[in-house]
């Protein structure tokens, strides 16, 4: 359970800018279409089928209205904004989730007020929905015990993960953070690691990109040299260049953690042994999981995925695992952030004299 400490609160800003420009787009479309409606509907020369007349005058009137209907709707989000705050109770949302087959008749959006104590907050999810790798909607849900809360990436002013980023920050620094300080997770780290860990992760070479990006030049080439008669030669080199794309980005981010190493002076990271930057414990605030789930064609989710670590810095900085498979990250967090508990457990053990690495053990830290 969740307990109240402090009296801070935070607020999301709402959205402003991108209302601001869908609400002069409609009002365009709405002056253009209704101009265009009444010239079809009151023409000088009237056309010999007055059906068909009609017919257009009509639809370009429904269009006015309808462009009209959205113009109200982005005219009164800038008016009702909604609203995102949390505090040390909860979260307060005043929102819409999308506007839906009926909402498109609407002049203004169909507002939601939610309030979710802490003790009724499970997760949040950021969920894009994408068409052949593009996505075309984003928003983030919150799993309650009443229920699904979501909203969508134009509601509010900073992006879908930024906003669940600040949720889930705010839950960790005013209820976690206490029991932190408590456990003093960087004083074990120190006297556990007298003795370094170095975890090596494999990562793509870069030459593999440069071959794959050649590959797919050459074979360009060839399909330009064979003027259109072989155009499956355009394809693979598509493909070659799609795939060196591929494999430069995962070299790119795999390499900045391809070398781990736990030290007494803090967690080293780089590309190589000789190239590693040390980052002292006591700036490490906490390492927080990333999953990820599939979607199917059918709409059905996949188990969640272990798919990246995020460190935070008491800074406020942060530093993104990249690269590695789901092994790799389940090992670094459970060495980077071991449970609370268990942390208090060791501190006690070695306070009566034990080893540190046999008091970790013998406390459930995962072992080295």
């Amino acid at each position: 359970m969740l307990r109240r400490m402090t009296t801070t609160e935070v607020s999301i800003r709402p959205a402003m800018i991108n209302h601001v420009i869908k609400g002069l787009l409609f009002l365009g479309g709405t002056l253009g279409l209704g101009l265009l409606a009444g010239q079809f509907a009151f023409l000088d020369e009237k056309m010999q089928e007055r059906g068909v007349q009609l017919g257009f005058g009509t639809a370009f009137g429904a269009g006015a209205v309808l462009c009209g209907l959205a113009t109200s709707r982005n005219v009164a989000a800038l008016i009702w904004r909604p609203r995102l705050t949390l505090n040390p109770e909860g979260v307060r949302l005043r929102c819409w989730r999308g506007v839906g087959f009926t909402g498109f008749f609407r002049d203004v959006y169909r507002m939601q007020e939610h309030w979710i104590p802490w003790d009724d907050f499970g997760k949040t999810e950021a969920f894009t929905h994408s068409v052949n790798g593009i996505p075309v909607e984003q928003e983030l849900r919150i799993q309650t015990t009443r229920g699904l809360v979501a909203f969508r990436w134009d509601v509010f002013s900073p992006s879908v993960p930024r906003i669940q980023r600040t949720i889930l920050d705010y839950i960790d620094e005013q209820f976690r953070g206490p029991k932190r300080v408590t456990a003093r997770l960087p004083d074990l780290q120190r006297l556990r690691w007298q003795q370094p860990l170095q975890l090596k992760f494999p990562v793509v070479q870069w030459w593999w990109a440069l071959l794959a990006l050649a590959a797919g030049a050459l074979a360009g080439w060839q399909a330009e040299a064979a003027a259109g008669s072989a155009d499956w030669l355009g394809f693979v080199g598509f493909l070659g260049v799609l795939g060196g794309l591929t494999l430069g980005n995962m070299w790119r981010q795999g390499r900045r953690n391809a070398v781990v190493e736990f030290r007494s002076d803090g967690l080293a990271l780089g590309p190589s042994v000789n190239a590693l930057q040390v980052i002292p414990w006591a700036d490490i605030q906490f390492v927080r999981p990333q999953t990820s789930t599939s979607v199917t064609a059918g709409g059905s989710g996949g188990p969640a995925v272990f798919n990246g670590l995020e460190l935070r810095k008491r800074d406020g900085s942060y530093f993104n695992f990249e690269g590695l498979n789901g092994a790799g990250y389940e090992r670094l967090h459970a060495l980077l952030e071991p449970p609370l508990d268990a942390v208090i457990a060791a501190q006690q053990r070695i306070a009566h004299g034990e080893a540190p690495e046999a008091a970790a053990q013998a406390a459930g830290l995962a072992p080295r």
